[in-house]
């Protein structure tokens, strides 16, 4: 097939396709960084770019073997080109997908604030038009590519629709469930990129990167590593939302001390209730010792409007426990571990260090001292008894 032009000169309709894809391809590969860079917001754009170009560079060597094909073989039906009018149907509908994600979330999406820069999270509406723009893309990818290579005996024996229905319905168990997990995830707005929570089952605190379509990007904070669960894993356990607190007080942490028996000295019950007094003065003037340390601590993120709590609440064999309750700042929406661990990995620990120390300039050993003489005295009549055997 010919298109006529001026003065009578006609060009082979293949030759001008040629072309013009050639030319687009060509682009295609020069414009890909800022193009790339309109419609993806991550960090890290190189695979992206990669990714774009590779396509670029295997559609343009396809179709230099088809330019070749048709000069040595007249009878050549396009078969290469065919392979890469599929590629590009394919990754058309890719990009496609990205930029109508894009938009959506620009529109439906949420403008929030996260470690210095602006993004715009996914919602439940955002998700839905991304979902209903995949299904038209898909729907329309495979026309395209039975267009192509020409099959059209498979719609006249099957009906298209049956074919689309009938990859959902052989499909629907390994993707369907993620989805709808994934949807209730974003509705129930208790869980935003950059939330630290708990998982059930879990001992360590996650951050959310990203909730997607069927899975969610987690960085694990205790030990900084990436982690991938599906939604479905995700939602069907309890989950704490440590950047979502019940008040402004912050996150409330307890510790446990073990503090030796007093000594009784008095012999009348006036005099033992002196003595207790001074024992619980005691412990009193060591806990605001330490509230006091790591108030004046920048590097301690303990909730300075909050005193320090403490309470008897066991009295065992051989010590009392106190239970001593502090509150932590309420931690950012952030995706650096290192800030969540300031947190809630190194503000705890600071707590117990002061703890550790003021018991020492307060005179309460946290070593159980009852029990620790029971053990001595045990060994040494263990001792007597082998030198008497």
């Amino acid at each position: 097939m010919t298109l006529p032009f001026i003065d009578g000169i006609s060009i082979d309709i293949n030759w001008w396709l040629h072309g013009t894809l050639l030319a687009i391809n060509i682009c295609l590969f020069v414009f890909a960084k800022p193009i790339i860079g309109k419609f993806h917001e991550g960090k890290d754009q190189v695979p992206q770019i990669k990714v774009f170009r590779a396509f670029n560079i295997l559609f343009f060597f396809v179709h230099a073997f088809d330019i070749i094909m048709i000069k040595l073989h007249p009878d050549y039906e396009n078969i290469l080109l065919n392979m890469g009018y599929s590629l590009l149907a394919v990754y058309a509908s890719m990009f496609s997908f990205q930029v109508v994600s894009y938009l959506s979330r620009k529109r439906f999406g949420d403008k929030k604030s996260l470690d210095g820069s602006v993004t715009y999270q996914d919602t439940y509406h955002s998700r839905l038009m991304d979902i209903a723009a995949g299904v038209l893309l898909l729907v329309s990818t495979l026309y395209i590519l039975i267009v192509i290579w020409d099959l059209k005996s498979v719609l006249e024996t099957t009906g298209f629709l049956g074919i689309v229905a009938g990859i959902i319905v052989l499909t629907n168990q390994i993707w369907a469930p993620d989805i709808y997990n994934g949807m209730m995830i974003l509705n129930s707005k208790m869980l935003d990129d950059g939330d630290v929570i708990t998982i059930e089952g879990e001992t360590d605190e996650f951050i959310i990167n990203k909730v997607n379509f069927v899975y969610t990007v987690l960085f694990n904070i205790r030990n900084n590593q990436r982690v991938l669960m599906r939604n479905s894993q995700l939602f069907n356990g309890r989950i704490g939302n440590l950047s979502k607190m019940g008040s402004r007080d912050g996150i409330r942490m307890r510790w446990d001390l073990n503090i030796g028996y007093l000594s009784w000295q008095g012999k009348t019950p006036a005099d033992r209730e002196k003595e207790y007094s001074q024992y619980r003065n005691r412990i009193r003037a060591y806990v605001d010792a330490v509230q006091k340390a790591t108030f004046d601590d920048s590097e301690c993120k303990v909730n300075k409007n909050r005193e320090f709590e403490h309470n008897i609440t066991l009295a065992g064999d051989y010590a009392v426990t106190v239970s001593i309750f502090f509150y932590i700042e309420e931690v950012p929406k952030t995706r650096i571990t290192r800030t969540a661990r300031q947190y809630l990995a190194k503000t705890p620990f600071l707590v117990m260090e002061q703890f550790n120390k003021y018991a020492a300039i307060h005179d309460l050993p946290l070593s159980t001292p009852q029990l620790v003489d029971y053990a001595h005295r045990s060994n040494d009549v263990q001792e007597v008894y082998v030198e008497k055997q």
